[in-house]
């Protein structure tokens, strides 16, 4: 019996057992695999999310800077002068779905209080059509020489494509929001401008972000 049993090991595996051993590493691996596609997957979807939250932290970045800059005087001029004076103020109009925002802001580029001029800046929409993604490109348009036409002028920027929409809320007082404001004089300005932007990602996803910003220069003139 003992001289038997070593002969049938020297035989290796039954079939039965190799099969029950290849299941059992099926499963493991099986599992594994799952593991790590979910692993992949949920690190590709943070590097696409945060490549979107950074888009728009720094587009929010640029509107905060400005837009808390809108400048309007004290006293504007009377009706009869409204031609021969600056514009002053913001204006947003709407075409279609898409708004445009323009406005007059005081700012200095070195951070000196000395160094202040007042600039025209608008941000626009542009459509790229219905390819892959569609979506419309962004635009800043910079006017360092103001003039009596607020929203025309200056020279226009290129900062991203793959924009869904972008709107405006502006905060006439706490239970009215418009999404088009004419404001040349201080009296019609906002409270409030509240930004939302929506962004496609590489995998065709939209993700929206938006921000509030407070208008705080022009409240001090």
């Amino acid at each position: 019996m003992y001289r038997q049993h070593m002969v049938r090991n020297k035989n290796g595996f039954t079939l039965l057992e190799i099969m029950i051993a290849i299941t059992i590493l099926s499963f493991i691996m099986g599992i594994v695999y799952s593991s790590f596609s979910a692993i992949s997957e949920s690190d590709r979807r943070i590097s696409l999310a945060s490549e979107s939250a950074l888009k728009a932290r720094n587009f929010f970045g640029l509107m905060s800077r400005e837009i808390s800059s809108i400048f309007v005087p004290s006293e504007p001029a009377g009706a009869g002068e409204k031609e021969d004076r600056l514009n002053y103020g913001l204006i947003c109009t709407k075409e279609g779905d898409l708004q445009r925002i323009d406005f007059t802001a005081a700012l200095s580029d070195s951070g000196s209080m000395s160094d202040v001029a007042l600039k025209e800046f608008g941000y626009y929409l542009v459509s790229t059509g219905a390819g892959e993604g569609g979506g419309h490109s962004l635009f800043k348009r910079i006017d360092a020489t103001p003039d009596d036409d607020i929203a025309a002028g200056g020279v226009d920027y290129f900062l991203m494509d793959g924009v869904s929409s972008l709107r405006y809320e502006f905060m006439k007082n706490e239970d009215e929001l418009l999404d088009e404001v004419d404001a040349s004089d201080k009296a019609s300005l906002p409270k409030a401008i509240r930004v939302e932007i929506s962004l496609i990602n590489a995998e065709l996803d939209i993700e929206t972000f938006s921000t509030t910003i407070s208008p705080y220069l022009a409240k001090t003139f």
